[in-house]
């Protein structure tokens, strides 16, 4: 298992473009979100855990959060779901 940290200097070792990189960025800070979400969902409310579930909140997050912030308006949602940057 590696660290956040580890992977974070994984992923900025790479040469990708910029807008790239932020989008990987946001996707590994997307789902260390909602897999923190999710723990306590099926933790204290005792809800069922679910990898498609999952998995679509982190595209969803990760564009949101992309989408107005990255001033990338044009992102495409369908092209991002099928995390093909």
């Amino acid at each position: 298992m590696i660290s956040v940290v580890q992977l974070l200097e994984i992923i900025n070792s790479y040469k990708f473009q910029k807008n790239k990189k932020r989008a990987i960025y946001t996707v590994a800070a997307a789902t260390c979100w909602m897999l923190w979400k999710m723990r306590n969902e099926i933790i204290f409310k005792q809800k069922v855990f679910s990898l498609t579930k999952l998995i679509g909140d982190i595209k969803a997050i990760s564009y949101t959060w992309i989408k107005n912030r990255a001033e990338l308006g044009e992102l495409n949602w369908e092209i991002w779901r099928g995390f093909k940057l």
